[in-house]
């Protein structure tokens, strides 16, 4: 048997699984909400590192111990594009992927006219520390990193952050063909190059499991810790059976919507505004369409309800309850009635965008037709955004996130929308595992 760990560092919360590698099977399991949201201002999403951390202690301090001594190895994923910045006596809090500060400051134009990259968007970490770099705000620090990777930092006690190349993509100005950093863009960017963490392979061995979180954890020392990986590829490598036929559909607070590319076929792709080429493992590379709300979108509908409940002077109904009847009232819904455009906070590739409901009459704005409408659009609002060839000849939707194992309405929607089955894992905390299952090949 081979136990490996797997860590998640998502937006809203931390995982931790202990995973049977040959039986693809948790063997146990933990999360809990971080609540590091800080209050920065219009535009600014930050999250507070130590509150983090703290969350993670208590995730690992969850797990059995039985199993915690049997790990042979460490595998860490979490929310791409964000950036942390530390130096040997602190630590900045976690500018996230919706950070929209860029935009907000009618920035994203001229950040792309100095950088010569014309590709960078709000909430990507270059993005982020060309921000800080126009304030004088980076010269105090000395590494940069995502969460994720700054967690490996920690815990295997290195000298400098690395990451690899899929997470490295998520930062922006890095070449996803010959794996490196743009360096003439980011300088012209006025970020230091002492920054940049060290490039090293997917799933390759960042270090070995520190001797102080070996005593705080209950884990062996010493045991192999793999580079981190992107959420979006090892929630891949969990629900993958066949790339060739599979469609990789994922709802949480954002979406990703994503199809495994070779090398040899990117040259022949036809790409769309919205649509990014990450690294993959083993040499491959993925597509990815990533609106910034996704089962956002469907809490927005929820917590509208409660505000006009409330405003009525009515009694709200509990959370579980309300989302319930939504979801049901979405299945029987006609969602052809409206026409929703989720982009309630924009665009990475159109910051501009704003929600919309269109085709409105005096019979058609049930909260049916709303429900139901809803759930179409945030599906098509996935579709529309990745390139049509991408889709042909696949055999079904692989399913993951909470929004589509708990909504009916969204898993009727995509099978409607794509006209392909959906298949939804019963794995909990996918991406944990995928980061489990890579560890697993760690030399």
């Amino acid at each position: 048997m081979s136990v490996t760990l797997g860590i998640d560092i998502g937006t809203t919360k931390v995982a931790a699984v202990i995973y049977d590698t040959e039986q693809r099977n948790i063997l146990s399991c933990a999360s809990k909400n971080t609540q590091a949201d800080l209050d920065r201002g219009e535009w600014l999403s930050e999250q507070s590192v130590d509150k983090i951390f703290q969350a993670l202690d208590e995730v690992m301090n969850s797990l059995e111990t039985d199993h915690k001594k049997k790990v042979s190895a460490i595998g860490v994923t979490g929310q791409m594009h964000g950036v942390v910045l530390w130096n040997e006596n602190e630590t900045s809090s976690l500018i996230t992927w919706k950070d929209r500060r860029a935009s907000g400051h009618k920035l994203i134009a001229e950040i792309n006219r100095v950088s010569g990259a014309e590709q960078l968007k709000d909430g990507f970490g270059i993005t982020s520390m060309a921000c800080l770099a126009r304030e004088n705000k980076l010269q105090n620090w000395t590494c940069a990193a995502t969460i994720h990777d700054y967690l490996v930092y920690r815990i295997c006690g290195l000298a400098r952050p690395v990451m690899d190349p899929g997470n490295a993509a998520s930062w922006g100005c890095f070449d996803v063909y010959n794996r490196g950093w743009d360096m003439k863009a980011i300088k012209e960017l006025n970020i230091p190059e002492t920054l940049l963490p060290e490039i090293v392979p997917s799933g390759a061995k960042a270090g070995c499991f520190d001797a102080d979180y070996a005593e705080k954890w209950d884990i062996p020392e010493g045991v192999p810790v793999t580079a981190a990986l992107g959420d979006n590829q090892a929630s891949i490598l969990l629900s993958s059976d066949c790339p060739e036929n599979e469609i990789y559909l994922t709802l949480g607070t954002g979406a990703q919507l994503t199809v495994v590319v070779d090398k040899e076929d990117l040259l022949e792709l036809e790409m769309t505004p919205a649509m990014e080429i990450r690294p993959y493992v083993e040499g491959r590379y993925i597509a990815v369409a990533a609106p910034l709300c996704g089962g956002q979108a469907f809490a927005w509908l929820a917590d509208t309800v409660q505000c006009w409940l409330k405003e009525l002077g009515l009694p709200e109904l509990p959370e579980y309850e309300l989302f319930r009847k939504l979801d049901a009232l979405g299945v029987n819904g006609d969602s052809a009635s409206l026409d929703v455009k989720p982009n309630f906070i924009g665009e990475r590739h159109a910051p501009e965008l704003t929600g919309s409901i269109d085709k409105i009459s005096l019979d058609s704005f049930s909260l049916s037709n709303l429900a139901a409408s809803l759930a179409r659009g945030i599906v098509a609002n996935m579709k529309n955004m990745i390139s049509p060839g991408l889709l042909v000849d696949k055999k079904c939707v692989i399913g993951s996130g909470n929004a589509v194992r708990r909504l009916n309405a969204i898993q009727k929607m995509i099978e409607q929308e794509f006209n392909l089955p959906l298949v939804v894992k019963e794995s909990k905390e996918e991406a944990a595992c995928g980061a489990a299952i890579l560890s697993a090949k760690v030399e």
